[in-house]
């Protein structure tokens, strides 16, 4: 037995209604977002995040070295933590608190007060990335303890 023929006129009308409602989902964000048309409140508006996951920082930290020069700290490594799949969670960062805890660790790791280690933070919200420390802290010295202690 053969399955039915759907009829040319229904799938042109599929195809359609395809088609607008996929530049209706594409556009909106574009025209709301990039060019500032907030009165076009039928379209859909971008959002970064949502209320699920917010709570993501993107953390990088960088020891600046006697000699001027600069490398990025392999965190993860350096804790000894695993990169398997099953450990990711472990390795998440989702505050500036967490982020500033870890800084200390890897202090302590590094070799204490005559590290300058600083990081670039920034957390995600509803709509953008907000930078909360751009490297301008050195998380080893008193005042980057001091700055851990007045997060809390």
């Amino acid at each position: 037995m053969a399955p039915p023929q759907t009829p040319a006129s229904v799938l042109a009308l599929r195809s359609v209604a395809f088609v607008v409602i996929g530049a209706w989902l594409t556009v909106g964000p574009l025209v709301r977002g990039t060019l500032n048309q907030e009165h076009l409140f039928w379209l859909p508006r971008w959002e970064m995040f949502g209320k699920a996951g917010k709570n993501i920082c993107d953390v990088r930290y960088i020891q600046h070295h006697t000699d001027g020069s600069k490398s990025q700290v392999d965190w993860i490594e350096l804790l000894g933590r695993s990169r398997a799949w099953d450990d990711r969670k472990k390795n998440r960062i989702g505050s500036k608190e967490a982020a500033h805890r870890t800084g200390q660790q890897l202090c302590r790791r590094l070799g204490g007060d005559e590290i300058d280690l600083r990081m670039r933070l920034k957390c995600g919200s509803e709509h953008t990335w907000k930078r909360h420390q751009w490297g301008t802290l050195d998380l080893c010295s008193p005042e980057g303890r001091d700055k851990l202690g007045a997060l809390r």
